[in-house]
């Protein structure tokens, strides 16, 4: 679930830099990500963002303040105990310095090989309602189907009232639509090669 906030972070900057900083060219593509962003946007998202190791840990990891009300947010509605509340916020100190278990050699190779909840299951045991807290919004998946997303942006495109605007992004999309095709083709023929070589 943490990956969605760093998956979008890595679009925007992706996408700044195919049109060499040019914020013209570029602005109306932002737009439509920050609108999805706008639409995804939960607590939820944000803690896990914040609570995944291999996002955490990264250098090109950026604290801001809307992961950081996600965070709370989640602290305060999942822990009702408000002592738990304040042993998690203590605690995730440990985290952010990687100190005890959090620094192990093992866990810092773990923080990219390892599912993000198994990681807190195994590291994260000498801060037990951290580790709780962890587990049980990295355990969460994401429910949106790749058929509501395709709604969610038909209906986005076709609400703009530029023509020219439209037609380029009805050709975004057309080309988003084939790359999206292709991929899972060349998923399909390689699963199928490999899976036929394993019998």
């Amino acid at each position: 679930m943490g990956f969605l906030y760093d998956a979008i972070e890595k679009a925007k900057k992706e996408i700044i830099l195919a049109f060499d900083n040019h914020e013209c060219d570029y602005s109306p593509y932002l737009d439509i990500v920050n609108h999805v962003q706008d639409e995804l946007h939960s607590p939820l998202h944000a803690a896990a963002y914040y609570l995944n190791p291999a996002i955490y840990y990264n250098p090109e990891f950026s604290m801001s303040n809307v992961v950081q009300k996600g965070l709370l947010d989640c602290i305060e509605t999942l822990e009702p105990d408000v002592a738990d509340q304040d042993n998690i916020t203590r605690h995730k100190a440990f985290y952010e310095d990687a100190v005890g278990d959090f620094g192990r050699p093992m866990a810092v190779r773990g923080r990219e090989t390892l599912c993000p909840a198994t990681w807190w299951s195994m590291f994260g045991s000498d801060h037990p309602n951290l580790q709780r807290f962890a587990v049980r919004i990295l355990s969460q998946t994401c429910i949106m189907t790749t058929s509501d997303r395709a709604c969610n942006a038909n209906a986005y495109l076709h609400s703009s009232k530029n023509r020219l605007e439209q037609e380029r992004l009805n050709d975004l999309k057309f080309v988003r639509y084939n790359l999206h095709y292709q991929q899972r083709q060349f998923w399909y023929s390689n699963f199928l090669w490999h899976s036929y070589f394993l019998f």
